[in-house]
């Protein structure tokens, strides 16, 4: 799992054998200020962040156009760090 401030560019990485729902939410717990933006994905594993209490403020990613790839609104930051963790790995 992992998270990315897309203004200061800080990355926090976990690796993890289950990725479901109280998994995602325990690592953004321990990471995430309640309070902070979250970008999401339409994954169902967030559709804790959709409820009134979760604390957090909940931005769908933006699907081509828009600032897609730049900016608040996008996940780029994130996926290019897996694709070049993914890349380190299958050297190994």
């Amino acid at each position: 799992m992992g998270i990315c401030d897309n203004i200061a560019k800080d990355f926090r990485l976990e690796a993890s054998y289950n990725g479901n729902s109280a998994t995602l939410k325990e690592f953004i717990t321990l990471n995430v200020d309640v309070g902070n933006k979250i970008v999401k994905e339409g994954w169902n594993g967030y559709a804790f962040l959709d409820l009134p209490n979760s604390g957090y403020i909940r931005i769908q990613h933006v699907h081509g156009g828009g600032d897609f790839g730049y900016g608040v609104k996008s996940t780029s930051h994130i996926e290019m760090l897996w694709l070049q963790i993914k890349a380190k790995l299958r050297e190994l």
